[in-house]
């Protein structure tokens, strides 16, 4: 059985956490769970991870567990940042909840301050269970469970973590270390001018009834006849065959002359990708009051007819419209 481990972003909705230096702790813990997830699925090892609080909503202590628990992990990761009256303070320390665990939270800890201190200069906290920490006190009692207070709110070293590239590396750190093993985040990804080879299955529609067949062959054996309409997922492609999924969850080839990619075009949208994580935002203005959620790399997003600016994109991610940065989306 594989190693489950549980991400989970301290505080969010109207807890904001701590706030220091122009920033929120709970934005910073979300940001860097989506960072968590991009590169876990890039690296193809998502399957060891499951998340909680994916999303910027209130959540309390039972619903939290429930969620942890229903996944029955190995290991919990809590993303938290610190904060102190201080501003001087500064450094990452690890929060643990039983002594069994310090053997793994102290290789885990060490390899996660070695990112930290080699581009921040900053102080190695250790790993602590003696004291009061409250956030680990939210924690399923009978779960292993590492608790990261990644830099502190209240000094200037925080706005390392307001960088997406500082996060990328910050969120393979954790991935490697809890892991235990050397994780390649570069795999190589055919050259293709078809953005569903890299990424999976996305959607399509019909648009002439067709035949969907076994093999990517004109003569293969025909599955089922399929109607114009009908929309689907579609992955990889041979030559002038795709292989699509249908809602039913049969699977199979069709001509690609048969469908249209992104079928938000009907509705006066086209198709993009974000090429870093990005705030999508209710109105096309930076600010820390509008913000729907943080999508990651590689988030396929409908880009809307009308309504853009200079900066912002009006887009659509799961029915749900709002605005993100012009840079971060290639059509």
């Amino acid at each position: 059985m594989s190693r489950i481990i549980v991400i989970e972003a301290g505080h969010g909705g109207r807890d904001p956490g701590a706030v220091g230096n122009g920033l929120r702790e709970k934005d910073l813990n979300l940001r860097l769970l989506e960072h968590i997830r991009s590169e876990a699925t890039r690296a193809g090892v998502i399957d060891n991870f499951r998340f909680v609080r994916d999303t910027d909503v209130d959540m309390n202590m039972t619903t939290r567990n429930s969620q942890i628990v229903s996944h029955n992990p190995h290991l919990i990761v809590s993303l938290h940042c610190n904060a102190f009256n201080q501003s001087s303070a500064n450094g990452f320390e690890t929060w643990i909840n039983n002594e069994t665990i310090r053997p793994l939270a102290t290789r885990i800890h060490n390899q996660v301050f070695n990112y930290h201190n080699s581009h921040t200069r900053t102080a190695d906290r250790g790993v602590r269970r003696n004291g009061h920490n409250g956030n680990l006190g939210l924690m399923p009692n009978h779960a292993n469970t590492v608790l990261f207070e990644h830099l502190f709110m209240t000094n200037p070293e925080i706005l390392r973590m307001n960088d997406d590239n500082y996060l990328r590396g910050l969120a393979r750190a954790i991935i490697s270390a809890t892991l235990e093993r050397e994780i390649n985040f570069n795999p190589q990804v055919a050259a293709t001018p078809d953005l569903s080879v890299a990424l999976g299955l996305t959607q399509g529609q019909l648009t002439v009834n067709t035949t969907l067949r076994a093999e990517p062959r004109s003569n293969a054996n025909p599955i089922r006849s399929v109607r114009a309409g009908v929309i689907f997922e579609r992955g990889r492609r041979e030559g002038e065959w795709f292989f699509i999924r249908l809602a039913s969850g049969e699977e199979g080839w069709v001509r690609t002359t048969t469908f249209r990619r992104g079928i938000g075009r009907s509705l006066g949208f086209s198709e993009g990708q974000t090429t870093r994580v990005v705030q999508f935002r209710e109105t096309a203005r930076t600010n820390n009051t509008n913000i729907i959620r943080a999508l990651p790399v590689g988030q396929m997003v409908q880009l809307g007819s009308s309504g853009h600016t200079n900066e912002f994109w009006r887009v659509r991610v799961h029915n749900v419209t709002g605005f993100v940065r012009r840079n971060a989306v290639r059509l």
